[in-house]
């Protein structure tokens, strides 16, 4: 493995929110979250970072607001303990 967390983001393609969430493995209970350390960033197909935020909460969700981006295809990274994973995401209106 790549050393990362489990990270769901969604939906794909996104309209006016893009979600992005650290998940526990199932044998950790919900009563026992803590704060994970990660960042979210979304490219633009020129290369350019147009969203970027870090987890600030113990429900680990970062929240991108999409409404106002243009149809088109766009690149998620997701960065965790200097490892960094790439997604695919369409914004679709």
């Amino acid at each position: 493995t790549d050393g990362m967390g489990l990270y769901a983001y969604s939906p794909n393609p996104a309209n006016d929110v893009l979600t992005v969430e650290y998940r526990y493995k199932e044998d950790i209970s919900t009563e026992k979250r803590v704060k994970k350390d990660f960042e979210a960033k979304l490219i633009n197909n020129k290369g350019v970072a147009i969203r970027s935020a870090k987890n600030i909460s113990p429900t680990n969700i970062i929240r991108f607001d999409t409404s106002n981006l243009p149809n088109d295809t766009y690149f998620l990274h997701i960065i965790e303990n200097k490892i960094e994973s790439r997604h695919q995401v369409l914004i679709k209106h």
